[in-house]
């Protein structure tokens, strides 16, 4: 009898360990709800804390894009009493890319505590710079030169290492202000954010004028050739602008379309996927000349976002970023 339980024990143990290796070699799921996701992050973004409740319980779930626009927006969101559950995530959860963006978002918001005990705001951004730099060995120039190897030997499908998460982290820190308004060299010695393209776009951007940010943004991403994740990431930062950037990429199109001989379709499709981002149905009228465009492949860009803009539906294209 004792024998038998064994065996059933062992087989039962083989299936799991066979199912979790088949789902850690499959690609992750897509999420069910793009929209809900893209709304979240937009609440968090603004600081609304009504999005709190359903971040932390898409914590729970097994899609990384779930867990990615949960880790993003409580860390928008300062959720210091989120560390235990995203600790969790650190350890336990089955994809090894969520597990290191979840132990760089739990350090982040580490700092973020520390910051609370702190009077002044010099020393709260100082308190978030000594965290980040006590993880990382007491050194930022470490950690750059480390990024710089991972993007000049990488092979193809190689995942991100746990270093570009942190960077990242730091990056999104200093576009929104908390490493101080000047990140000054004395307290990130040795960090080149220029190291990482996704770092890069928000240093480059940070602590500008809404107003600036967008048009810089809405002039940038008019100009591409190709659409590749630079550009997504770009396109999300637009994006995460909200309704404000919606009528300068209106007119943006409008000026584009009056003179075609310096744009390519690509810049367009860039275009209308920024409305398609924001989702907002007014700027669907924007786009619905396009639909039967003498380009063929504009017409279809603009046939595909069309229907999700009329309904007022949002996209994301880097989540987590």
């Amino acid at each position: 009898m004792n024998r038998l339980l064994h065996r059933i024990a062992y087989l039962f143990t083989v299936l799991f360990v066979s199912l979790a290796l088949s789902a850690a070699a499959k690609p992750p799921p897509a999420p069910d709800d793009v929209d809900g996701l893209a709304g979240l992050r937009s609440l968090a973004l603004k600081g609304d804390q009504s999005a709190k409740p359903k971040l932390l319980s898409l914590l729970e779930s097994s899609n990384p894009s779930d867990v990615a626009t949960a880790l993003h927006g409580l860390a928008q969101l300062d959720a210091v009493d989120a560390i235990p559950q995203i600790e969790r995530v650190a350890q336990e959860h089955l994809y090894p890319y969520t597990r290191l963006e979840a132990a760089a978002t739990k350090i982040r918001l580490l700092s973020e505590q520390d910051a609370l005990r702190c009077n002044s705001e010099q020393d709260k951004v100082d308190a978030r710079i000594r965290r980040f730099r006590n993880e990382m060995g007491g050194s930022f120039s470490g950690l750059s030169d480390r990024v710089r190897t991972f993007y000049r030997d990488r092979k193809p499908g190689e995942v991100y290492p746990f270093d570009i998460y942190l960077i990242r982290q730091l990056a999104d820190m200093s576009y929104h202000g908390k490493l101080g308004l000047y990140d000054t060299p004395k307290r990130l010695e040795g960090l080149d954010f220029s190291v990482d393209m996704g770092s890069r776009l928000k240093v480059k951007y940070r602590l500008l004028p809404q107003s600036v940010r967008i048009r810089k943004k809405v002039t940038e991403l008019s100009n591409i050739h190709i659409l590749g994740i630079e550009e997504d990431l770009l396109l999300q930062l637009l994006v995460d602008e909200g309704k404000p950037a919606v009528a300068p990429i209106v007119a943006r199109i409008k000026e584009m379309n009056a003179d075609r001989s310096k744009q390519t379709d690509v810049a367009f499709c860039a275009m209308f996927r920024a409305l398609h981002g924001i989702g907002d149905r007014e700027s669907a009228g924007a786009i619905a000349p396009f639909i039967k465009d003498r380009d063929n492949r504009i017409a279809s860009y603009a046939s595909d976002v069309y229907r999700y803009v009329q309904k007022g539906e949002r996209c994301l294209f880097a989540v987590g970023y």
